[in-house]
């Protein structure tokens, strides 16, 4: 479907910062983007606006938006980590430190993430 070529990839820009805001459970249809997506989807499909989101998504093959955005930001956290670049590792150490103290920060939202998975308790 082009949707997949086209929309999920604009959906993805810069999403594994801007993203981790919605990668909690429950918040999957929480973001405007995603709530286009699913409009659009409805439109093309020529279902009513009741029609459940879960079930647009299964009849289109695809995942809600969440989980792009949750790859990404796995990634480029994995990558932060283990970057040689030593500034860029720190800040993202420090980040971690800041998160026990606040739920504004970047990794706070990205294990918040993490926490709404099944056996999160082995990540921690």
């Amino acid at each position: 479907m082009a949707h997949k070529v086209y929309v999920v990839p604009a959906g993805m820009y810069g999403s594994q910062i801007w993203g981790t805001r919605y990668l909690q459970e429950g918040r999957e249809f929480d973001s405007q983007l995603h709530r286009l997506q699913l409009a659009s989807l409805k439109r093309v499909l020529g279902v009513k606006k009741g029609v459940s989101n879960w079930a647009v998504l299964r009849g289109c093959g695809q995942e809600p938006t969440q989980m792009y955005w949750f790859r990404a930001a796995v990634q480029f956290f994995t990558a932060a980590l283990e970057s040689s670049n030593n500034a860029l590792r720190k800040a993202f150490e420090a980040d971690l430190s800041l998160s026990k103290n606040s739920r504004w920060c970047w990794s706070t939202q990205v294990l918040e993430g993490v926490n709404g998975m099944p056996n999160a308790d082995c990540l921690s």
